[in-house]
């Protein structure tokens, strides 16, 4: 839901829109994923930080996973980029995942109890 949130793919009605697509491939991903020995792939709360660059088609998916890949040929270069690199990129994902907090009822106890429970 928070993918969902923050790309701005949910109605008036609070229903996600081509819900039923996303949810069969998150399936197909999960298993593909599984039978390759893989953790489980899915959307989740680092998604949203290519939602909020604008990334919303399959192309973003596509490039990711080019750029990825050429990646690899500079694995022995990259292990000398210190914390002082990622924490901020990881800093600017806890703000994206924090952003939709603002969205649950808190006095709600059956909306709360799960939203509280998913986030720890």
């Amino acid at each position: 839901m928070g993918v969902v949130t923050q790309g701005g793919l949910i109605d008036k009605n609070q229903h996600v829109l081509g819900g039923g697509r996303a949810l069969i491939t998150g399936a197909v991903a999960t298993t593909i994923g599984a039978i390759l020995g893989t953790s489980t792939t899915t959307a989740y709360a680092e998604s949203t930080s290519g939602i909020a660059a604008g990334g919303r088609t399959d192309l973003t998916a596509i490039v990711t996973a080019l750029l990825f890949a050429l990646s690899s040929m500079f694995v022995p270069l990259l292990t000398v980029v210190t914390s002082a690199v990622t924490v901020p990129a990881l800093v600017i994902v806890g703000i994206l995942m924090m952003s939709n907090v603002q969205y649950i009822d808190w006095n709600k106890m059956e909306l709360a109890v799960p939203a509280f429970l998913q986030s720890s």
